[in-house]
């Protein structure tokens, strides 16, 4: 029979909540990053260790896979959810997180990535088809290439636009166009010259006397 090579682990496989706390800010101590599970504070997922990302609280949310409520709106590093863009390893390191799965990068090429699966190369946080969050910029990720859904490509809530732009209706539409004012010379004096308004129908408004 074969016999298992591998050490026993210290903890049972269903690892226990990991409390929260504050292994740093900002940054500092330098030493601190990038932060493990349930450390804060982070400000993005490149300060969390590989396989995690910066889960980002206004308060006291409670935090994947960690107990307590932490510090009042300090944001914390938590397990990466299934089909979440998250970084777990870099140009081929550690070993064990390569091919790279659905999601996770930094790929450099297809290679890196598991079977059936190819590198999406980004030059900022573009979106990955078939993953959520925006992951670290300028970081690659393998996706489905059979998943051809991205987020961008969704269809949009709005109609599209008629080929003619909608006429709005007037308070008071009329039966046809009204005509413009006409100017005729008076016949009683051959000079004088009278605007006559329209009145509507094709009439209009002129003095005792005058014709069209």
């Amino acid at each position: 029979t074969n016999v298992s090579t591998k050490a026993p682990t210290n903890a049972p496989t269903a690892s226990a909540p990991v409390p929260l706390v504050i292994a740093g800010d900002n940054g500092t101590p330098t030493e601190s990053f990038p932060l493990g599970l349930c450390e804060g504070d982070c400000d993005n997922d490149g300060q969390c260790r590989y396989g995690l990302f910066c889960f980002q609280r206004d308060g006291t949310e409670s935090v994947p896979g960690c107990e307590g409520t932490g510090q009042s709106a300090k944001d914390y590093c938590s397990k990466c959810p299934e089909n979440y863009l998250c970084t777990f390893g870099d140009e081929g390191l550690p070993v064990g997180s390569f091919p790279l799965g659905e999601c996770q990068g930094d790929c450099d090429d297809d290679g890196e990535c598991a079977p059936g699966l190819m590198c999406f190369q980004r030059d900022g946080t573009e979106e990955v088809p078939g993953c959520s969050g925006l992951g670290e910029s300028g970081r690659d990720y393998c996706y489905d290439p059979n998943n051809t859904v991205s987020p961008s490509a969704s269809p949009s809530s709005k109609p599209p636009p008629t080929s003619a732009p909608t006429k709005v209706p007037s308070h008071a539409p009329t039966n046809s166009p009204t005509p413009p004012p006409v100017d005729i010379i008076d016949p009683r004096s051959g000079i004088d010259t009278v605007t006559c308004p329209p009145v509507g129908g094709g009439e209009y408004d002129l003095p005792n006397g005058l014709k069209l």
